[in-house]
């Protein structure tokens, strides 16, 4: 978690003519979001696709499901903006709310010289799967039903 913006930034910098894209949820994003900065400076333009739960989504699903839905400290309530967070420094921000938009939000993405944000909104109840319990091994993952 936080890995994936400055992995997509280094992978760009490898290979600055091919389009790099990370895909986030904003607990992960949020970790290293000052890296925006080194991705305009520089001229490292990639893409975000930053998942947006309002949450600490995999911390949630672990509360919904294993803590009896005990909830705590995971609801993010829209903060920061992300749009704005890109523009503040110097990048793009793009919110996508439906499949469409999301179209047009990743061909004005792979269009553009700077990096870009692109703030799709989900379900914050949507669950991950396959999922692995505390003290579990792979071969017991959880998987969708």
């Amino acid at each position: 978690m936080g890995w994936g913006f400055p992995a997509a930034i280094g992978a760009k910098a490898a290979r600055p003519d091919v389009p790099v894209v990370d895909i986030a949820g904003e607990g992960s994003f949020n970790m290293t979001e000052n890296s925006l900065a080194v991705s305009v400076l520089d001229d490292l333009p990639v893409i975000v696709f930053l998942l947006n739960n309002f949450s600490l989504g995999m911390v949630a699903q672990w509360q919904r499901t294993f803590y009896d839905r005990r909830m705590i400290g995971i609801d993010l309530k829209n903060c920061p903006d992300y749009v704005k967070l890109a523009e503040s420094y110097g990048a793009q921000g793009i919110r996508a709310q439906s499949i469409d938009e999301i179209g047009k939000a990743v061909q004005t993405a792979l269009k553009s010289n700077i990096a870009t944000v692109i703030d799709i909104p989900i379900d914050p109840q949507e669950d991950v799967l396959p999922f692995v319990a505390p003290g579990t091994s792979l071969k017991d993952m959880i998987l969708p039903s």
